[in-house]
């Protein structure tokens, strides 16, 4: 019987088994996939000077636990940088206030009362007619941001999460060099041969003190477990948890899973930085073009890998648009959709065209969406899901990470929260 079996071999399932394995615990990782990582999913081309995203990219705020391992791994960490541009019908205009214009929105939202969905609170018109424009920035940066639905998006959760207008950690991105895959290399280092690949999990059998995980094959015995399943895949009844507490249910109720379609262009060349798309102003250049925002497209931003110069630019929807997307074909999608927004003939974005790299989080089994966001009432949902279950199942993962959800971050500290949960239960 092992000591404890971690469900997933994610950023919070490496983060978990590397304190346990280190404490000189007797732990097995049983993961779905062929590969470790989960939603952190880094790839490599002949053609990409750098490896490309399929999943998470940008460490957002302060992010003390990424970047301590990242500084492990000898992967640097670069803050975003350069301008950010609007496509307003034919002409591009620089959007460099998008944040402060979004925060006096957020400002606005409610700090008492019941809650009401994201949706609603537009609905209101906070602002009056003078913040319309920026009403529909913040509609666009809730659904892309945190892939949410605004009608079911909790807007007290987000009054919560600090409003990007006014804080400026809240604002901040910086990205991987080499990729989230490096990154938690030096993790999967110190646990490598206790994962069990290509074990998708089917029932967890539990009672206090004592855990049965069934695979397709096996049953694997331990005396505690830490499920890092995404609220989705336990939301799905795919796995089933005999018994299945009434504590998990109801924090499960108050989490959704948001939905993202995106897609990594990769070209011959930087061509934004020549001089074939219409409508820029006079005297003006996308040499240090940082983020596109195309609110009237299926695709509400795109963005480079600025100051990186690289031929790279990535398309994004979040939220309800974004599932559609996925649905009707996002790598299809992409290219016609950047052109039509440049002003750029398809055929001349084709033939500089490289490669697409898509992956869709929604269909995968193993996700079954992007990342987590708290739903109407759900505002304490994430704190709810971190409890331990009679010190012997604790669930970690993003959505649990009540200040860093929908981050690598939060993954990482809640792989270490549970973990150490662990050790204080066993004395």
């Amino acid at each position: 019987m092992h000591d404890a079996i971690i469900i997933g071999a994610g950023a919070a399932g490496l983060a978990a088994a590397s304190i346990l394995r280190e404490s000189g615990l007797d732990i097995a990782i049983l993961e779905a996939r062929q590969r470790s990582g989960g939603r952190c999913w880094s790839v490599t081309h002949s053609s990409a000077p750098l490896p490309l995203e399929l999943g998470a990219e940008f460490v957002h705020g302060s992010a003390e636990d990424t970047e301590k391992l990242a500084a492990r791994a000898g992967v640097l960490v670069n803050d975003v940088a350069g301008t950010q541009w609007r496509v307003r019908g034919k002409r591009l205009t620089k959007q460099d206030d998008f944040f402060s214009r979004v925060g006096r929105v957020m400002s606005r939202l409610p700090q008492k009362g019941p809650d009401i969905s994201f949706g609603e609170f537009l609905d209101g018109e906070p602002g009056g007619a003078s913040l319309a424009q920026d009403r529909m920035l913040a509609r666009s940066f809730v659904q892309g941001f945190h892939a949410a639905d605004l009608d079911r998006i909790s807007a007290r959760a987000l009054a919560e999460a600090g409003n990007p207008g006014e804080d400026e950690s809240a604002a901040r991105h910086g990205r991987t060099i080499g990729g989230y895959t490096a990154l938690l290399a030096p993790l999967l280092h110190d646990v490598s041969d206790r994962i069990h690949y290509d074990e998708a999990v089917r029932r967890i059998q539990w009672e206090r003190g004592h855990v049965a995980v069934e695979t397709g094959t096996r049953v694997f015995e331990a005396r505690a477990a830490i499920v890092t399943l995404s609220p989705g895949v336990l939301q799905s009844g795919d796995v089933v948890i005999d018994p299945l507490p009434r504590s998990l249910t109801r924090a499960l109720g108050g989490i959704a899973m948001g939905s993202v379609a995106r897609v990594t262009l990769l070209f011959d060349q930087r061509f934004w930085e020549q001089d074939i798309i219409g409508g820029v102003p006079a005297n003006a250049s996308l040499t240090d073009l940082s983020f596109l925002h195309t609110p009237q497209s299926p695709f509400n931003i795109w963005w480079t890998q600025y100051p990186l110069r690289t031929p790279v630019l990535v398309g994004w929807s979040g939220g309800p648009p974004g599932a559609k997307v996925n649905a009707e074909g996002a790598a299809e999608r992409a290219l016609p959709e950047l052109a039509k927004q440049l002003g750029v003939t398809r055929r001349r974005l084709e033939s500089m065209l490289v490669a697409t790299f898509h992956h869709d989080w929604d269909a995968d089994p193993f996700s079954r969406g992007a990342y987590s966001y708290a739903v109407v009432g759900g505002a304490t949902a994430s704190q709810r899901l971190a409890r331990p279950i009679e010190g012997t199942l604790f669930i970690a993962g993003e959505a649990t990470a009540a200040e860093h959800s929908g981050t690598v971050e939060g993954a990482l500290k809640s792989g270490y929260r549970a973990a150490r949960l662990i050790l204080q239960a066993r004395g």
